[in-house]
């Protein structure tokens, strides 16, 4: 066998061309790559779980209290108005009446020697009390409901966990 002398001093007469073979062995690797990767998970083990309703426009209850709500606020606020017009009108009348030097606590003891302000005054009062309690009760009803639901969530999520366990130890 002569021995052939190549380019840049390498004597290739014994040597076979490694493209063949490095070509098969990376075949041979991509295959057992792509036939071992993720498994396909059943779609009955994927999501035994309840869905917990978290998008609040979703839920009905919620939709129904809020418009509830919305309404009796509404009315509330238009009866509130009512008033304030009515405040506003008897401070006009006594702004007009004041000598133009007249100071703040000068317009406040004008207005306080007049018994249908006072007791609008304290009209307004109890409406706004009535106004901010509402809202209170409402911001409680929907923490209780958004706890109730995360507990639901931790209870469910418990159980399939439990499940899951189960299902290994068999």
């Amino acid at each position: 066998m002569a021995i052939k002398k190549r380019g840049f001093g390498e004597f290739t007469a014994f040597r076979k061309p490694l493209c063949p073979y490095f070509l098969i062995i990376l075949s041979m690797l991509m295959f057992s790559l792509f036939s071992s990767g993720c498994k396909k998970k059943n779609p009955s083990d994927t999501n035994t779980l309840a869905p917990a309703e978290t998008n609040r426009l979703v839920d009905a209850v919620y939709q129904k209290q809020l418009k509830k709500n919305i309404g009796d606020q509404q009315q509330k606020v238009a009866e509130r108005n009512v008033l304030l017009a009515r405040i506003r009108r008897i401070e006009q009348e006594v702004r007009d009446q004041l000598p133009e030097g007249a100071t703040e606590e000068d317009f406040k003891a004008a207005c306080g020697k007049i018994p249908e302000w006072n007791a609008l005054q304290a009209e307004r009062q109890a409406r706004n009390e009535g106004i901010e309690k509402q809202t209170e009760e409402m911001r409680d009803r929907i923490r209780k409901r958004i706890q109730s639901e995360s507990k639901r969530r931790l209870e469910l999520d418990r159980e399939a966990a439990a499940r899951e366990t189960a299902a290994k130890a068999k």
